[in-house]
């Protein structure tokens, strides 16, 4: 894989989250502003003052420094970027067709009382046809 391509592929959302998914991991979630603390060290690892420049900008730097510095880790985070995508797909279709497939009834017996009940209703052959050649799909 070559990473500074890779890394040139993503969008400036991309890069964020993606620094920003390191910066957690390595910090325990701890490092409130990210932004202010990266600037500085990519200052001092460049050479070059990158001032205010815009978050893409500075998670662009952060990753280019990490690429030179520790490609391997890099490259694991970008595929577990891409299997995290294909998670969340799969989750999502999944709980679409939990929650199409379930009836809610309320109900009030005679003393007033309310009563929800929950119904799920089994998957026909041709939904679950659909359903598994979408997941193939995405593999």
């Amino acid at each position: 894989m070559d990473v500074f391509r890779e890394l040139s592929l993503l969008t400036d959302e991309e890069a964020i989250r993606l620094v920003q998914r390191i910066a957690n991991d390595r910090t325990c979630g701890v490092l409130a502003d990210w932004t202010v603390d990266l600037r500085q060290t990519l200052t001092n690892h460049f050479g070059v003052s990158i001032g205010p420049a815009s978050g893409a900008v500075t998670a662009r730097y952060a990753l280019v420094m990490l690429g030179e510095d520790e490609p391997q880790t890099l490259v694991s985070y970008l595929q577990a970027g891409e299997t995290e995508g294909i998670l969340l797909s799969v989750g999502l279709v999944t709980a679409a067709l939990v929650i199409l497939q379930t009836e809610v009834t309320f109900e009030k017996d005679s003393s007033g009382n309310w009563s929800i009940k929950l119904h799920k209703r089994s998957a026909s052959d041709e939904l679950l046809k659909s359903f598994v050649k979408a997941i193939l799909r995405l593999g």
